[in-house]
């Protein structure tokens, strides 16, 4: 019969007063001795306070003392398990000595040694410990890995384990010996430390290992440090420190690096910041930056392949009709064959405030800035230019008769430069330029057993007048035309140059939606003008009276199938540009494909066409393995085409990744370079690592 023992704790109160109402007993038989100072409980016997609970097939207590006999185990409320032969504890548990002990630790790490000490509620682990995030299903089985140490200490109030004499195995097979090492405890999220090691194979370097250490400091910020080192005698520093604040965030990265066999510079490296900040007014500021000691060093180390990097601080306030940005960006171009007027500094103030429902039942819009560019390369070539503007617009919809939509559009765009650019200077101009338009759409919706269709033609008729264009185009070189903006009053991508002309935009969309098969939508579109004005080049395919096609498709399958389509095509069947991304999402698949070609422009110094392909694919083999491949090919002549191959296994107690790189020579960097990176890591030793769960069968 099993025995409740409550009136034990008058008896344990005389004895010990310090376990008095704290502690219970639960046993098949308990006995005490004649004079109540000796207690002795046998068969399934279990001792336990509001923290611990002590279980054994026989407990007995004299003196303060509590000897168990096992199999015992002992549990604590931080969910550490304590599994002996022998214990001798204080009557508190804060002190003694367990024998032949498995201990578990937060359900992922694992410790076995010949004797524990328990010190002052501190466990320290003698005779040869092993230690492993390994789960051991069935006596006698071998972890993957271990730490044999002879003598361990976990001080569980700073969360570390401290290793002495340790040695690391893999299966059973000794990789290195560190006299000394500290593991965090699997509860800690953050701890300082080593982090696992990278090991890299490449042409250019040689042989190489990072090994990153991690440093905390305090609950917001951390640093990590990387040094690399080479066979081929190079070495670099990597660094990342991350603040976060209650108002804001700051990122900082940059690199040293030194001794490269090919470099003539000593130290080269870079430095970037990507920083924002909260203030209680409403405004938002953002600082980033990204500056290095060359032009190639950046798409050297794949820090970024862009061929221009910008640096900027910007104060920004978002409302719910109105937003107001000032600051100043860096405009730096990396590689020889970029124009040298494209190191530029540009400064700008702009406000914008839309009034809903103002004028008509229409919605206004008003847009104000001021904006100036300064050029920055060393020959001083470049316009230095001032502008104000001012861009005041109205909207207004209507449904008519039989389904009809019409709206209405009127825009007037004001502008003012001062040109300081020495013999280039044109002084002080202006510009005055409206704009109207008018839409009308009629769509068609229909449904069938619980699908939906949608046809919808539009023409839209859109006039602005001719005028003299100005010899200034500092931010509206890039002129897209594609299905998204075939009915916007201006294909430019600033202010300084402005679409004119009578034009009619004509177009047609159809979409299709079937409930948990597929959904679809088509668009397809040209532009007609009264007259040419030799506005646009023949390959943006906006030249003539008549553009050329524009249209687009897009599928998407319940199934994970996925295809976009976007093309720009002339009445002779000659593509000026096109799209294509194909995708497919079903497990273990996932897959792109990318295509994309945009015809020769002589205007834009291209020597032909450009054509490029991306690939991504991912495959997850289900047994922890999976693979990835990707490749960027573009068959231009400068051109820097990348292609990897990466594979990986994540176990519950450790991952282990290759990956194969090859980056072919680019305008900015004419070396080739072919890696291999070899990675493998321990999970479980910290809460913020888990690898793949195992259950024992």
């Amino acid at each position: 019969m099993r025995l409740v023992a409550l009136a034990i704790a008058a008896t344990l109160a005389f004895s010990s007063p310090a376990l008095a109402g704290e502690t219970h007993i639960i046993a098949d038989e308990i006995h005490f001795s004649a004079d109540g100072k000796v207690l002795n409980a046998v068969g399934d016997v279990e001792i336990f306070t509001a923290e611990q609970i002590l279980r054994a097939s026989r407990i007995d207590y004299e003196d303060g003392k509590i000897t168990a006999a096992g199999p015992l185990s002992f549990t604590e409320d931080d969910g550490t398990v304590v599994i002996a032969d022998y214990a001798e504890l204080s009557e508190d548990f804060r002190v003694g000595v367990l024998k032949s002990v498995q201990m578990l630790l937060a359900e992922r790490m694992q410790i076995a040694a010949a004797q524990i000490e328990r010190t002052d509620g501190h466990f320290t682990l003698l005779d040869q410990a092993v230690i492993t995030t390994c789960r051991i299903c069935k006596p006698g089985d071998r972890p993957i890995w271990y730490f044999k140490s002879r003598r361990v200490v976990h001080n569980e109030e700073e969360q570390q384990i401290y290793l002495e004499g340790a040695t690391f195995h893999i299966a059973d097979l000794p990789i290195f010996y560190v006299p000394w090492m500290r593991l965090p405890d699997p509860t800690v999220d953050r701890s300082s430390g080593l982090l696992p090691p990278t090991f890299d194979i490449s042409d250019d370097a040689g042989l190489g290992v990072r090994t990153p250490y991690y440093f905390t400091l305090g609950d917001h910020a951390d640093l990590t440090l990387t040094p690399f080192l080479t066979t081929s005698g190079g070495f670099s520093l990597d660094f990342e420190h991350r603040h976060r604040f209650r108002s804001g965030w700051s990122d900082i990265t940059g690199a040293l690096t030194a001794g490269e066999p090919h470099s003539d510079e000593h130290i080269r490296g870079y430095l970037g910041i990507d920083s924002g900040w909260r203030f209680d007014n409403g405004y938002e500021l953002s600082l980033r930056g990204l500056k290095a000691t060359d032009a190639t060093y950046l798409d050297e180390f794949d820090v970024t392949r862009n061929r221009r990097v910008e640096s900027s601080a910007t104060l920004f306030k978002r409302q719910d009709h109105s937003y107001f940005e000032a600051g100043t960006t860096h405009i730096e171009s990396l590689g020889s064959q970029l124009d040298e007027q494209s190191d530029y500094l540009v400064s700008q103030a702009n406000w914008q405030q839309r009034l809903p429902g103002s004028v008509m039942g229409g919605t206004v819009g008003l847009d104000f800035g001021v904006a100036s560019f300064a050029p920055l390369d060393q020959n001083g070539a470049g316009r230095d230019v001032y502008r104000g503007s001012a861009v005041a617009d109205w909207t207004q919809s209507w449904w008519l008769d039989g389904g009809l939509q019409l709206s209405a559009t009127g825009a007037l765009n004001a502008t003012a430069y001062s040109d300081a650019s020495g013999d280039n200077r044109q002084g002080a101009v202006s510009s005055l330029h409206p704009q109207a338009a008018a839409d009308l759409r009629w769509p068609w919706l229909s449904s069938q057993d619980g699908s939906s269709y949608l046809l919808e033609p539009f023409v839209q008729l859109v006039w602005s007048p001719e005028e003299e264009r100005m010899n200034l185009n500092l931010d509206g070189r890039l002129v897209e035309f594609d299905e998204t903006n075939l009915t916007s009053l201006d294909r430019h991508s600033g202010l300084d140059q402005t679409e004119q002309g009578f034009r009619m935009n004509v177009g047609v969309r159809h979409t299709t939606v079937v409930p948990d098969e597929y959904g679809m939508e088509i668009i397809f579109g040209r532009v007609y003008r009264e007259s040419d004005l030799g506005q646009f080049t023949e390959a943006t395919g906006l030249s003539g009276t008549e553009s050329d096609y524009v249209g687009s498709i897009h599928l998407d399958t319940e199934f994970g199938l996925g295809l976009g389509q976007r093309v720009v095509v002339g009445a002779d069947a000659d593509i000026s540009k096109s799209e294509t991304l194909f995708t497919y999402s079903v497990e273990p698949v996932d897959f792109s494909l990318g295509y994309s070609m945009v015809a020769k422009d002589a205007d834009e110094q291209m020597s032909g066409d450009s054509n490029s392909v991306k690939v991504l694919a991912d495959y997850d083999f289900g047994v922890n393995w999976t693979a990835s491949t990707s490749l960027e090919y573009d068959f231009g002549d400068d051109a820097e085409n990348t292609a990897s191959f990466g594979i990986s296994y994540k176990h519950h107690c450790f991952w282990v990744s290759a990956l194969l790189a090859h980056d072919s020579p680019s305008s900015i960097n004419m070396m080739s370079d072919t890696s291999i990176s070899l990675r493998f890591s321990l999970a479980g030793l910290s809460a913020s690592q888990s690898g793949s769960s195992q259950q024992c069968n």
